[in-house]
């Protein structure tokens, strides 16, 4: 049982670094692996991260609606996704307390967030008046 345990962990690791790994240039959403660290202190470009839960069903539902997105403006936008209960210390430094959280981070260091369920038309408005206003 202990060695099918293992096997599993190491299944999911391996999907998650394949996620992690096809992310970058097609505009992907880059998954955040368990135990990784994301720096969001000052980016070089807009970047957008959804807090989520994999047993959330609005985090379900936006996750098709981000990942569009992710497609649509991948050149000028980095997208990335955090599961909170891997992330649980990175959640509660940001005060998370409802998924999903959708928090656009400024080059210049400025934050906006973004609670609850968005249709694609709000989130894409959302991104383009970040756009606008961070370039």
């Amino acid at each position: 049982m202990k060695t099918l345990k293992k096997l599993s962990a190491i299944a999911m690791l391996a999907i998650v670094i394949i996620l992690t790994s096809c992310s970058g240039a097609n505009a992907e959403v880059k998954v955040l692996a368990p135990g990784e660290k994301l720096e969001i202190t000052k980016p070089e470009r807009l970047m957008i991260i959804d807090f989520n839960a994999t047993w959330c069903g609005p985090c379900v539902a936006f996750g098709p609606i981000f990942e569009e997105a992710a497609k649509k403006y991948g050149n000028k936008v980095d997208f990335y996704s955090v599961d909170v209960d891997q992330h649980q210390q990175l959640a509660q430094q940001l005060n998370i307390r409802s998924i999903p959280a959708i928090l656009f981070v400024h080059p210049d260091g400025t934050r906006d967030w973004s609670i609850g369920l968005m249709s694609a038309e709000e989130f894409d408005q959302r991104i383009q008046d970040a756009l606008a206003g961070g370039e």
